[in-house]
């Protein structure tokens, strides 16, 4: 397991959550070294009567006093040391004693289980009231989501109005200026115009008049100029021939002056008719002036009209304005109002986070707290356990071999069920030699008999998930005969080992991500067939040869040119699970027409990281089918499939030296630490090198079926598994 943190926050307890956590730590503590110590009592005793011949009351009592203080008046309360008679031999005196230690034992375990189911309770009443406070504080905060977007929806609708009435306002001006600047300018233009027009007319009446008179007088003078000259230029000979001509001058000074009267009376008509036309030019004035007065007048009035028109509707726009004026200031107070909740709201919100902060740090101390109590009950059950399943005939009408499973309450002193096959005649047919009797008892630590069902097994594989998601390597494999029920225990469509755990590891996440932890999966799909590795999601035909890859500083194990998925849901973990076991090798035998004749393995690693704390963790789960195991004589195989059976038994017998070879290295003396295990004899356990041994959690399943043609095959593989049973770490 890899688990760092960085910059550790020592979590915040109330006082009272403090106290009881400690105090449910050191009971559990507590109880766990009592237990263990009175596990130790009856191996004392037996020991002490092993290396003498008698044992007396004080050796019994010497040896109860390594018990923790609080135990001892429990471990024997109730023995009664006068009821051992001096005349009883030495070992009915120890095997009295001995008895007397295990009732004393069993009680101490049945108040030690009673006390842990109290802690589990009280750890679970805490774990919800933390699930109701993170209720209340997602209902707070989306209130107080809600309030804001009101308050700024509040406030873009003030806005909005302010926007609203000041363009309205400009607007109105505007209008009001253009239309009074045009009146105005149209009065004028026509005034202007009327004007000149007028005088214009008059203008070029009286210059018409002028011109006239002034022709009439340059006329007159010219001619009188004329005459003048006349007069003057004839003197001289007007003095010669005054007499001569006296007479027709005067007549042509008649002439002449009757002339101009005529021209001057004619001037004088001519001035008259002018004087009549500019007073009839006056009147045409008067009158264009009253036309114009009466045009003016009517424009003033459509402009008074317009103008009242537009001061209604200004008064309008201006009761328009204080009612919004009235309104906003309203919003305003709303918004006030609004304010002083948010701040409120703020106050109360910023104090929940303080609240939540204390509570994920006490989470996070209680997560921590459950990771090494999970671990430590884990350990307790042992790293690696052994269970056995029956499958159920297929037809009532089979003959099974008699068998009896022992139930939960009725187990041996290690905690063991125990299965036994029913003496019985075993026929001729299936076996190869003569008839015998016998009773055949196995001891695991778990038995699921043929009404079970894969909901009911995987409540026991579910803490070993949990195991993975702490940062763990687990290791869950099936075993057993061909047609014993491996593929439907791990590989079922629908509640199988391997589809359950990935549920189960989706749920995990999504209920861990409140407490700030983030999960990637990905996953690989392999099988080992006659010692090579396939990839299974691989994608074409072409053939890449993989190795394994070892970092035992970290414990990780890798596959080289392996195809890795990164699995973001439990539909896409579904649909590469379909794929891959499309591809995965079948042949039929003698045994079952569809035999898997490989080794499955389906590996998730899971690496998670806790935003809050700054943890992280990273585990191994590899969800194993194992090919069928069969004699060679059974299955009659021949040919590949005779070297594919060689394999597969080679394989499992090499899985049975490995965990042989570690129990030894873990459990005997010092000289045997170094004693060699041998990983490398195959390619399976090669793979599982990290999650054998160690801290490492492994469950093997012992499929077995109780018909009577494979009695031979599921006796075979029940030695097998409890020969591993016997043998595993502890």
């Amino acid at each position: 397991m890899s688990v760092r943190a960085r910059n550790p926050v020592t979590p915040q307890y109330p006082a009272d959550q403090v106290h009881g956590v400690a105090a449910l730590r050191e009971m559990f503590e507590n109880n766990c070294a009592e237990v263990v110590a009175a596990a130790e009592l009856p191996l004392l005793i037996i020991n002490a009567y092993n290396d003498s011949d008698s044992v007396s009351l004080i050796d019994i009592s010497s040896v109860t006093c390594d018990l923790p203080t609080p135990n001892r008046r429990h471990s024997f309360a109730g023995f009664d040391e006068e009821k051992l008679s001096p005349a009883m031999l030495p070992s009915e005196r120890a095997q009295a004693a001995s008895l007397q230690a295990h009732d004393d034992l069993q009680t101490v375990i049945d108040k030690k289980e009673a006390e842990l189911a109290a802690v589990q309770q009280s750890t679970w009443e805490l774990e919800a009231l933390l699930g109701k406070q993170d209720v209340d504080n997602s209902v707070l905060e989306a209130r107080i989501l809600q309030m804001k977007r009101q308050m700024d929806a509040i406030t873009d609708d003030t806005e909005t109005l302010r926007k609203c009435q000041f363009d309205s306002m400009n607007a109105l001006h505007i209008v009001l200026e253009l239309r009074r600047h045009a009146f105005d300018l149209q009065f004028e233009l026509n005034l202007v115009r009327v004007k000149e027009e007028l005088s214009k007319e008059i203008e070029a009446t009286v210059a018409e008049m002028n011109a006239r008179d002034a022709a009439a007088k340059n006329a007159l003078a010219g001619e009188i100029s004329a005459a003048s000259d006349d007069i003057a230029a004839s003197n001289d000979e007007t003095c010669r021939t005054v007499v001569r001509f006296k007479e027709e001058h005067d007549e042509e000074v008649a002439v002449l002056q009757e002339t101009a009267q005529k021209r001057v009376v004619a001037v004088r008509q001519r001035a008259v008719s002018l004087r009549d036309q500019i007073e009839h030019k006056k009147a045409q004035n008067l009158g264009l002036r009253g036309i114009l007065k009466t045009s003016v007048k009517k424009t003033s009035v459509q402009l008074e009209k317009t103008s009242e028109a537009l001061t209604r509707k200004y008064a309008a726009k201006k009761q328009q304005r204080e009612a919004a004026v009235k309104q906003q200031q309203e919003l305003e107070h709303k918004i006030e109002q609004i304010r002083a909740s948010i701040a409120l709201s703020e106050a109360a919100v910023e104090e929940n986070d303080e609240m939540r902060l204390a509570r994920q740090q006490a989470q996070a101390g209680l997560e921590s707290e459950r990771r090494l109590l999970h671990n430590k009950l884990q350990e307790l059950k042992g790293n690696f356990r052994v269970f056995c399943r029956v499958r159920p005939a297929a037809k009532a009408s089979d003959p099974v071999i008699p068998m009896k499973i022992s139930s939960d309450d009725d187990l041996t002193v290690e905690g063991k069920q125990v299965i036994t096959l029913e003496p019985m005649a075993v026929p001729y047919d299936y076996s190869t030699g003569a008839k015998r009797a016998a009773a055949h008892r196995f001891e695991f630590d778990k038995i699921f008999p043929q009404t079970s069902d894969n909901q009911e097994i995987f409540l026991e594989i579910s803490q070993l998930v949990q195991s993975c998601l702490d940062g763990y390597n687990v290791c869950v494999f099936a075993y057993g005969q061909t047609g014993s029920g491996k593929t439907w225990t791990m590989s079922h469509e629908s509640d199988g080992m391997i589809p359950a755990s990935i549920n189960k590891i989706f749920e995990d996440i999504d209920t861990l991500a409140a407490q700030g932890w983030t999960y990637t999966v990905d996953g690989q799909f392999v099988e080992i067939y006659n010692e090579q590795i396939n990839d299974l999601l691989a994608v074409g035909k072409k053939v890449v040869k993989h190795e394994i890859k070892h970092d035992d500083a970290e414990r990780r194990t890798t596959i080289t040119n392996c195809t890795s998925v990164r699995l973001e849901s439990r539909a896409q973990a579904a649909e590469v699970l379909e794929r891959a076991t499309r591809k995965r090798f079948t042949a039929s035998t003698m045994l079952n027409l569809r035999s898997s004749r490989s080794h499955c393995a389906f590996i998730l690693n899971i690496r998670g990281h806790n935003q809050v704390t700054n943890a992280t963790c990273e585990g191994t789960l590899n969800l194993i089918d194992l090919a069928g195991s069969e004699r060679l004589n059974a299955s009659q195989a021949k040919g590949d499939r005779l070297r594919e059976t060689q394999a597969i038994n080679k394989s499992l017998s090499c899985l049975g030296d490995v965990i042989h070879s570690l129990y030894k290295r873990q459990n005997l003396s010092k000289e045997v630490n170094a004693a060699h295990v041998p990983y490398r004899n195959s390619k399976l356990t090669y793979l599982l090198k990290h999650s054998l041994g160690g801290d490492a959690k492994t469950l093997m399943f012992a499929n077995v079926s109780l018909l009577v043609p494979n009695a031979h095959e599921t006796i075979n593989s029940l030695r097998f598994a409890s020969k591993v049973n016997e043998t595993r770490m502890k």
